[in-house]
């Protein structure tokens, strides 16, 4: 009977977000139907291989959300690493597999012109590769992301960056929540509003009523990360993807 191939599974699977865990649930599923290898969580990968010999890798291939120095320890020891996580800023020579963020991007434009919108916006969180990539807003490509999407359609997009350290401190937290209200209060409505990270969507819908916005009349949001438990506070619940639209 052949060997079976070890290949190392170096993702953080007690993440609390979504997108760990289904990816997490994809490799497994697809060990099932490959049985010729053996899937191995890792949660300490890079320790392993730098005390590893070059003469008895310990894996045969590495599935991770890769490091630079996940990445040098890896080709000392001559291991191939598939990347799955977009914002490692690796060297290039690691192929990546990671969704398609534009598209995605493009998907939630077409969606909310289709609702008959005609203002929009997107709210960002500073630094994110994957929200630039979607909304198009700070990344310039031939595929067509958010922004893109609804500036073709001739609408106009504004947009607001948050800081990540916006929830860092109740002093951060507050100013962040005086800025985000003054810009939604400027914004012609009703207003198409695209927000990537489900907590910053759940804090916007909460503020709404506060400032006389009615969702999704007034306000319509979308967000992208999928978040079951989130999914359920809507009225009514929307299932997986969670919109207000």
């Amino acid at each position: 009977m052949p060997k079976k191939r070890r290949i190392a599974v170096a993702i953080n699977a007690q993440h609390p977000h979504t997108e760990d865990q289904q990816l997490y649930q994809g490799i497994r599923r697809y060990s099932q139907d490959h049985p010729g290898s053996e899937y191995i969580l890792t949660p300490f990968i890079t320790e392993d291989l730098i005390a590893a010999s070059p003469s008895k890798p310990p894996y045969d291939g590495i599935i991770a959300q890769a490091t630079l120095e996940l990445e040098a320890a890896a080709a000392r020891l001559k291991i191939p690493v598939v990347d799955v996580w977009r914002d490692s800023l690796l060297s290039g020579a690691v192929p990546c597999a990671c969704p398609d963020f534009k598209k995605a991007g493009r998907m939630v434009g077409e969606h909310l012109i289709s609702r008959g919108f005609e203002n929009f916006g997107v709210v960002v969180t500073q630094s994110s590769q994957e929200q630039d990539e979607m909304c198009g807003v700070n990344v310039y490509a031939e595929k067509p992301s958010f922004f893109v999407t609804v500036k073709e359609h001739g609408f106009k997009c504004s947009h607001f960056t948050t800081l990540r350290n916006f929830i860092d401190n109740a002093q951060a937290w507050q100013c962040w929540c005086r800025e985000i209200r003054k810009w939604l209060i400027a914004q012609p409505k009703p207003l198409a509003l695209f927000v990537p990270q489900d907590f910053l969507c759940r804090y916007i819908a909460d503020m709404a009523p506060g400032l006389g916005l009615n969702v999704p009349h007034d306000l319509g949001l979308i967000c992208a990360e999928n978040e079951p438990n989130l999914c359920k506070l809507t009225r009514p619940p929307t299932g997986p993807a969670w919109q207000f639209c």
